[in-house]
């Protein structure tokens, strides 16, 4: 996990200090529990004034997600703007985390739509979703999009890539063009924080394409479940 959200942490640290934090997030990515991990993260920072996390109580934190219902409906929201619009106690912000963004009904994300056009001065709304496009337009088009990265899939993935390059070796010369998008992009999802998901998507495409290998089990299998759910 640490070594996983070194580079967000660097990231928000120069935001911190600098006073340059939005006042509202969309984070997106595959593994939800890394999104909400790292939302308690960022919490425990600017209250206590490290992401390293010691199980000590957040004054100024509120995570919002179903309880009784399937969905986060207007009066959740009307209470996470009630505590906003409170002065923090200790923290720099009154951080809400509402999880997950497309539980929230379109009543809610119109209630919403109110905070984050007018929010108040130390507020920061953080909404966690699969998908960066899960809330209405007018939401989406006032927020900041950070992708959070997961250890999900990634032994699939490296099966994908042994399996792939393998076949690739046997006709280098013929597939070369193929190989050296396949090991650049690998390189970038290695190095950097893409979107990995839609990366191994465009990498699975392309092996289809060219008849070279069948995707992941896995990931075929996730793909058909949601598609029945």
């Amino acid at each position: 996990m640490k070594e996983r959200h070194a580079k967000l942490q660097k990231d928000f640290e120069a935001l911190i200090s600098k006073e340059q934090v939005f006042h509202a997030y969309v984070f997106f990515g595959e593994d939800e529990q890394a999104m909400v991990d790292f939302s308690r993260q960022l919490g425990h920072r600017l209250e206590h004034g490290t992401f390293e996390s010691e199980g000590k109580f957040l004054n100024d934190f509120l995570y919002v997600e179903p309880v009784e219902k399937e969905s986060i409906g207007i009066d959740a929201v009307r209470a996470v703007q009630e505590f906003l619009y409170r002065k923090p106690i200790v923290s720099k912000k009154r951080t809400a985390v509402i999880c997950p963004a497309d539980a929230i009904t379109d009543e809610g994300q119109s209630a919403l739509l109110k905070i984050i056009e007018e929010p108040p001065k130390d507020a920061l709304i953080i909404l966690i979703a699969h998908a960066a496009d899960s809330v209405i337009q007018t939401i989406s088009s006032r927020v900041h999009e950070v992708y959070i990265p997961s250890d999900i899939g990634k032994k699939e993935g490296e099966d994908f890539f042994s399996e792939t390059l393998g076949v690739l070796r046997k006709h280098l010369v013929k597939n070369s063009a193929l190989a050296h998008e396949i090991i650049r992009r690998k390189m970038a999802m290695d190095r950097y924080n893409v979107n990995k998901p839609l990366q191994m998507r465009l990498l699975e495409g392309y092996a289809e394409q060219y008849g070279i290998a069948k995707k992941p089990k896995a990931v075929v299998e996730k793909r058909r479940t949601r598609k029945k759910a």
